[in-house]
């Protein structure tokens, strides 16, 4: 009787909420990771810090830490081929889940309308930005997995040309009088702008909850974990280290990094990257936000988990549209230090915590299942 118990943690491919019997590459699974990575970035606002070497020293950290911090989750999906029953059978991850998910995705909503308002303000009311941007992430979630992870190669490799070209073709010249070394008041910097990098691990959520969907999870993840990390670190250090030592402290004054980058590059036949960052920004705003919207519907009740979840995936977005017009009009910062720790809370205890816990069920699961057909 014991045996019947088989632990779903040594299941493998089965239907499942997250996209039916579709899936993905686990290659196709890190492209979701990293735009989603990358959204964070071009939607973040400098400030007013000052630049500096300590900027990529920071980086650096926050990747190391984000190594270990996966290490549980790996172990689980590499082991046992899957997240674990205690994950894939509880209603208060799969709650708490969705709503991290739509929390990212009404505050990703909220930064991007803002930024258009503040950069392209001709284009849309922000109440149009907000709406059409959300109806247009729910019809991409409603397309599934694959059409989001096709999708997702295209928007990923016109953001490495965009960035290699504005890289190219700047009229700003290096400096390396504004790499300064690291320097002891730099250090309060470093620490906040390493925790802030910390908290925007949200792969380490999105992962588990994307496993059902991704073909040969069990061998894959561990590939796909390591090219989410070193791209991360190659392309956040590159833009780290144009950013230094083109602009220096100029980029306070646009305020975007990458977008600061782009004020300098020119060509014969692009007098300004504002419409093409604004074009490129825009399709990975609505491919991401479609994949949070994916995965939060993911966690509702369905009524056929074969399929997209088409009426979860219209709540969901009508949520996230809800949220983000509060949000704008109040002026909430997503990128606060309160919205930082609720997202880094978030991300240890979805991320870290549960898929150590459920690794450790699973081994006990599988001593028992072991000593029983030994008895």
């Amino acid at each position: 009787m014991t045996e019947n118990k088989s632990c779903a943690c040594h299941a493998e491919g089965a239907p499942n909420a997250a996209g039916g019997t579709s899936l993905i590459s686990h290659s196709q699974a890190y492209v979701l990771l990293i735009l989603a990575r990358l959204l964070h970035t071009m939607i973040y606002f400098h400030g007013e810090m000052r630049m500096g070497a300590w900027i990529l020293a920071s980086i650096l950290i926050s990747t190391a830490i984000e190594t270990l911090l996966c290490l549980p989750l790996l172990a689980l999906l590499s082991r046992f081929g899957g997240v674990g029953e205690l994950i894939r059978r509880s209603p208060v991850y799969g709650f708490l889940c969705a709503a991290f998910f739509l929390f990212l995705s009404s505050g990703s909503v909220t930064h991007f309308t803002r930024f258009m308002q503040t950069e392209f303000p001709q284009v849309l009311p922000p109440v149009a930005v907000m709406l059409v941007t959300a109806a247009a992430a729910v019809y991409c979630s409603c397309l599934g997995v694959q059409a989001l992870a096709r999708a997702g190669t295209i928007v990923f490799a016109a953001f490495a040309v965009l960035l290699v070209s504005m890289a190219l073709v700047s009229e700003a010249k290096p400096d390396m009088l504004n790499m300064i070394p690291v320097t002891e008041a730099d250090m309060p910097d470093l620490w906040r702008m390493m925790l802030q990098d910390l908290s925007s691990s949200r792969w380490l959520v999105m992962l588990p909850c994307l496993a059902p969907s991704i073909r040969d999870v069990r061998t894959g993840a561990k590939k796909t974990a390591a090219a989410y990390l070193v791209t991360k670190l190659v392309i956040l250090e590159l833009l780290a280290a144009l950013t230094i030592l083109l602009l220096g402290n100029f980029v306070r004054i646009i305020g975007y990094p990458i977008l600061a980058i782009g004020a300098y590059a020119r060509t014969d036949f692009i007098r300004h990257f504002d419409a093409v960052n604004m074009f490129v920004w825009s399709l990975n705003c609505i491919l991401v936000n479609g994949v949070y919207i994916f995965l939060a519907a993911s966690k509702m009740p369905a009524k056929s988990p074969s399929k997209p979840n088409v009426v979860g995936a219209v709540i969901c977005g009508a949520v996230v549209f809800a949220a983000a017009y509060a949000s704008y009009g109040t002026g909430l910062d997503y990128n606060s230090n309160a919205a930082n720790a609720v997202k880094g809370a978030a991300v240890l205890a979805l991320g870290v915590a549960a898929p150590a816990i459920s690794l450790v069920h699973c081994k006990l699961q599988k001593r028992r299942e072991e000593a029983c057909k030994e008895g």
